[in-house]
């Protein structure tokens, strides 16, 4: 079980109680998660409404599928991560193809800055920071596994399931991007 998944035998109650057509169930379960599949939205680049509109639809397809879940040995946050995930690569794809749209300067005009001020790039500095911006230069699938193996606690099992990868492989990319992180760390200090 990961910091982010309910008890398991909890779980399995309110997932049989949803099947059996207690919409109240499904309330507790959209309550515990929704946070944590909208941080999984915002920790990927899209905005807050985005986000929110993109952790909506998740629930929305888990509670039209739910009657199709079974339980394999994995909480049923992993199910939900593997939808929003699915989501998400859709997102990106239908946002590449409107790419070409332009829009009048009037809708952009009183946008802010995207420059750092001196008070940002001083701040930037700090050791947090500084991990959090050399995490960002993973590549996609690795930065994904390493937040969800140290952000949200899910084991290399359940990270495998999720991204249809095996154990194995899980494991060798989280031993090799530790190894690549502490490295680069050391050499800085």
């Amino acid at each position: 079980m990961s910091k982010v998944s309910l008890d398991q035998d909890l779980e399995k109650k309110l997932v049989k109680k949803v099947q059996r057509g207690d919409k109240k169930s499904f309330g507790i379960i959209f309550q515990h998660y929704y946070p944590f599949i909208k941080s999984y939205f915002l920790q990927r680049g899209v905005s807050q409404p985005t986000g929110e509109d993109l952790s909506s639809t998740v629930f929305e397809k888990a509670l039209k599928g739910i009657d199709n879940f079974k339980w394999q040995g994995l909480s049923l946050s992993s199910w939900l991560y593997k939808i929003a995930r699915n989501l998400l690569i859709d997102y990106y794809r239908n946002n590449e193809r409107s790419k070409s749209k332009t829009y009048p300067i009037e809708l952009i005009e009183n946008v802010p800055s995207t420059l750092e001020t001196p008070e940002e790039a001083a701040l930037k500095n700090d050791s947090n920071f500084y991990l959090v911006d050399l995490l960002s230069t993973l590549p996609e699938r690795e930065a994904q596994i390493i937040s969800l193996k140290f952000f949200d606690g899910y084991t290399n099992k359940s990270i495998a399931q999720m991204l249809d990868l095996t154990e194995t492989n899980v494991s060798t990319i989280i031993y090799r991007v530790v190894g690549r992180l502490r490295n680069f760390l050391s050499q800085k200090s």
